[in-house]
């Protein structure tokens, strides 16, 4: 498949290393947003002429309220979804990392352990159960001081007519 003309967006998961477990920070889409109740890493759409890490930056900032130097984001990865194409960082956290409170964006945030995804897999969109393993393999490398990590790349593909649909109506609400 072509991968030309995409409409780009990027996905950035807050990370840290507690006891030998790896751990990713989500939130779940409040209430009234386009996406309520799925639960999902921090990003968004790049806006025209911003490149996925400037579109990371902004987002997290947006959300956060925090600014983080761009060396912070570890690109681990890109899922491609017919012509959108999001690429995946990390930002590994510290032991002075401040969980943010709910916001107009998120609910019910928390540290998930990564191995444990049947936790919350099942609460994400369709297609993370592809990623999560990959995201799983990239911090490992991370926790071992693998210096360049493997970047991954998912294809998302749709098995049923009802995936197909469930994804092409997360796609409109995302881009409307």
């Amino acid at each position: 498949m072509s991968h030309q003309n995409l409409k780009l967006m990027s996905l950035i998961f807050f990370t840290k290393f507690t006891d030998g477990r790896k751990y990713i920070l989500m939130g779940k889409y409040s209430n009234d947003k386009r996406l309520e109740g799925f639960r999902n890493g921090y990003g968004g759409k790049c806006k025209v002429g911003e490149n996925t890490l400037e579109c990371a930056r902004r987002e997290v900032e947006e959300e956060f309220g925090v600014i983080f130097d761009k060396e912070k984001f570890i690109k681990v990865g890109k899922l491609f979804d017919q012509e959108i194409q999001v690429d995946i960082f990390i930002i590994v956290s510290g032991g002075d990392f401040v969980i943010p409170a709910n916001n107009s964006e998120f609910e019910d945030v928390r540290w998930f352990d990564i191995e444990k995804s049947e936790v919350f897999l099942n609460e994400m969109l369709n297609g993370d159960n592809e990623i999560i393993p990959k995201l799983s393999e990239a911090l490992e490398q991370i926790k071992n001081n693998v210096e360049m990590v493997k970047e991954f790349e998912v294809e998302l593909s749709s098995n049923t007519q009802e995936e197909k649909k469930e994804r092409e109506k997360i796609k409109n609400k995302i881009f409307k």
